[in-house]
This record gives C-alpha cells, structure tokens and sequence, in this order.
C-alpha cells in the first residue's frame, strides 16, 4: 500500500529526473551533446598556440648587450662632439638693450628765452706752472718774463681780457717784485693805476734790468775762466750763455775758447 504524499514535497517523482539524467549521459556518449571540459584542461590547439607565443619571444645573450651598450656609447660620443662643434661656432655678442629716444623737449612760448646760450668752445691746455718773481734771483726776470709771456700768447682764450691779463702778472710775483707793482697795481687813482700787463712787466724790468746790462754781461765774459776740477762741456755752457748775454759775435768765439 503506497503512502500518499506528504504537504511541502515536490509534485513529480524523483524517478523522472533520474530518468533525464540517463537520456543526457547517453546523449553524450552518443555524440549528440558537446562535453563541458573541465576550466583546468585545455586543448592541444591552445597549447600549441602558448608554445609559439613563448617561441616569439627573442632571448637576449650577453654578446647582443654588449653590442647594444657599444652602439649606445657610440651614439652619446658622436652627440658630444656634434654639442661641442656647435658651441664652438657660436659666435657671442651682447646686445645693448633698446634705447627709447624721447621726443624733444620744446618748452611753451611764454617761457622761451630769448637770450642766445653761449657756445661752448674747449680751451687750450695751460703751459707749465709758473714760478713767481721774487728778488730776480731763482727764477731771473728774464726767465719769469718768458714764462709770463708764453702763458699770454699761447693761453690767450683764458685771458680775454685786460684784466685778466694783468691778474696773472699779479698773482705770480712775490715778496720784493709784489712790492714794485703795489703802489699801481692797487692805486685808486685813474692816473697812476696800471692800464695793462705790458705796463707791470716793464716797470719790473726797469727794476731787476740794469741799462748797461750788456756791457756788464761782455766783461764778465772776458773775465770767464775755466775752473781745474770743471769738465769742458760745463765750461763750453758757461761760455755760451755769457757771450749770447754780452753780444758777442760768433765770430769772435774761437779766440776765446
């Protein structure tokens, strides 16, 4: 006697499914069902297809990497000298940044003077210092007067005018050649004050100048003696300058040498 089912159990036998079962493993044992492989298996085809893959790779020897780190430093040696050629060539230049010109100023009419400016004009170079007359002696008259002179004619543009001229005399005497020209040189009075610098050098001639200078400088020349301990081109200088001094001919020189 056959029990009856039971609520909550399933409505068709277990026998059918069993029956399903049978059909599908005689279904592929037929060959109708493709077989479901295994995730760990895989085909020959497959394995093949791996061993090709790994064969395409290439496998480097240590000649091939020698080769290649050669051809490297051959590269970055050739690069060097290509860089250092290129810097060779190069040529430097320093360029002064721009100059921007700025328009010229043009003042307004109300403020524009009507006074020309003076054109600026470089003066000429002074002569050598001048050494102040004293007592005639260091430097002599004569040679204070060329000085003097020399600075009047050469530096003329620095002494336009009368004034000016006559200020250089002044500022280059001393002690008793300051004392000659005082009483003019500072008068108040139109007819004693000096009226140039010709006027001061020759009231200071006629001081440090005697009138028979040159009958003075002749008979010092007659009396002119060459010393035991003088040298001759000493002598010869002495000789010279006393008889240009007395107005000597030069005639007359070799009687006396």
């Amino acid at each position: 006697m056959v029990d009856p089912p039971k609520p909550g159990s399933s409505k068709e036998p277990p026998r059918k499914s069993v029956r399903l079962q049978d059909q599908t493993v005689s279904e592929k044992k037929a060959g109708k069902l493709p077989t479901q492989e295994s995730p760990e298996t895989s085909s020959p085809r497959e394995e093949e297809e791996d061993e090709d893959e790994e064969d395409s790779v290439p496998v480097l020897t240590m000649r091939d990497l020698h080769r290649q780190m050669a051809s490297l430093v051959d590269q970055v040696h050739r690069l060097t000298q290509e860089n250092a050629e290129l810097r060779s060539n190069v040529v430097l230049t320093t360029e002064s940044p721009p100059i921007t010109a700025e328009p010229p100023f043009s003042p307004s009419p109300r403020y524009t003077s009507t006074t020309p400016e003076p054109l600026r004009v470089k003066l000429s170079e002074r002569t050598p210092a001048i050494e102040s007359l004293s007592d005639g002696v260091d430097p002599t008259f004569r040679q204070w007067q060329a000085s003097i002179v020399d600075r009047l004619e050469i530096n003329s543009d620095h002494y336009r005018s009368e004034r000016a001229r006559m200020a250089l005399v002044w500022g280059h005497t001393t002690g008793i050649a300051k004392g000659y020209l005082e009483p003019q040189y500072l008068s108040d009075s139109d007819g004693y004050r000096f009226q140039n610098a010709e006027e001061m050098i020759a009231l200071l001639k006629s001081y440090f100048v005697s009138g028979n200078e040159q009958a003075e400088s002749r008979a010092a020349f007659h009396r002119l003696l060459m010393d035991k301990r003088e040298s001759f081109p000493a002598f010869k200088a002495r000789f010279i300058s006393a008889a240009i001094k007395g107005s000597v001919s030069r005639s007359e020189w070799p009687f006396y040498l």
